[in-house]
């Protein structure tokens, strides 16, 4: 297993599932000790891995009702299957973890059959500790469990004197990388005046990190950063591709028929507004306009402040818009 193979292109979520996959598959004491996480929070008994052990990444899901998606990674036992689902401060997405749940159900019924045996299931959701309570508020079954990412750097911190010297330092990293991650824009008031001060092309690198780190708790990104002489943002859009898209980033002051204050502002544009909530956001004219689908769309600066904290102000905020440009 060659790391760089196995971290390839990853980041966010995708990338924290995929380095706990790395962690355990090649050291037993970390995976007894995510084991023994699963086991204290199985909702159909103990779990087991006497006899067999595997645990593979990105399984496709494809239920005629509820659509596709990809389970984060599926761990096979001696008589269980358990679906792990990665959160950071992302949302949910349409019928997430609904169809997960159904996956796992198939998976379960397809391995009694081949093993004769029955297996049992159940989906484990994994995310920040200040995330568990709206979490577990909107599960509805029992078949779902969530599993906090600092429960899990503390199990392993616990197996630390059993582990290689290899392992022991990518399992530091791996600390430092959730510890980052698990806090969202702790040091918002500090980059507030950064963010709005200053431009050059293809934005700052403040204002990268920052669209970076907003947009893990966005819906329906797009694959990468969209950069350019007078703009730096990423394109938002549905699993259908047919449908709206919209876009968020920073743009210079030049690009507006009255230049704000600032010299640069944080902008939301859609075809599908237009946006109610005055207080956070003012509808702009822009001499280039930003365009979507070969199209002009209507754009709104952000009135950004200490008050977008938190992803669920962002997911309050933005939330009706993105349900709009979705087709929700």
């Amino acid at each position: 297993m060659n790391l760089f193979d196995e971290l390839e292109r990853l980041n966010g979520e995708t990338l924290a599932s995929a380095v706990l996959r790395l962690l355990i598959l090649r050291s037993q004491p970390l995976r007894r000790a995510f084991l023994r996480l699963l086991d204290r929070s199985s909702p159909v008994g103990p779990i087991t891995s006497t006899s067999h052990f595997s645990c593979y990444q990105e399984h496709t899901t494809d239920d005629p009702e509820l659509g596709s998606g990809r389970i984060d990674l599926v761990l096979e036992l001696d008589d269980s299957i358990i679906g792990v689902e990665a959160k950071l401060h992302g949302e949910f997405r349409v019928s997430q973890p609904e169809k997960y749940k159904r996956e796992m159900s198939r998976l379960a019924k397809v391995l009694s059959e081949a093993r004769r045996r029955k297996f049992r299931q159940f989906l484990s959701i994994l995310a920040p500790e200040s995330r568990r309570v709206e979490i577990e508020d909107r599960l509805t079954d029992n078949e779902i469990v969530v599993i906090s990412w600092e429960d899990i750097l503390s199990a392993f911190s616990e197996s630390l004197e059993r582990v290689d010297a290899c392992t022991a330092f990518l399992l530091a990293e791996y600390r430092d990388f959730l510890s980052t991650r698990t806090s969202f824009l702790p040091e918002l008031s500090r980059w507030l005046r950064h963010l709005r001060s200053s431009w050059e092309p293809n934005g700052t690198a403040l204002q990268r990190e920052f669209l970076r780190i907003i947009w893990d708790v966005l819906p329906n990104g797009g694959g990468r950063l969209s950069a350019g002489p007078t703009w730096v943002g990423y394109y938002f859009r549905p699993d259908d591709p047919g449908c709206q898209r919209g876009w968020i980033g920073f743009i210079p002051n030049t690009r507006f028929r009255e230049p704000p204050s600032t010299n640069a502002s944080l902008i939301v544009a859609s075809g599908n507004g237009p946006i109610s909530e005055t207080a956070h956001f003012a509808e702009v004219d822009l001499v280039e306009p930003i365009w979507v689908d070969g199209r002009h769309v209507e754009s709104w600066r952000v009135h950004l402040d200490e008050s977008w904290s938190t992803p669920q102000r962002w997911h309050e905020r933005l939330g009706p818009l993105f349900d709009l440009t979705l087709g929700r």
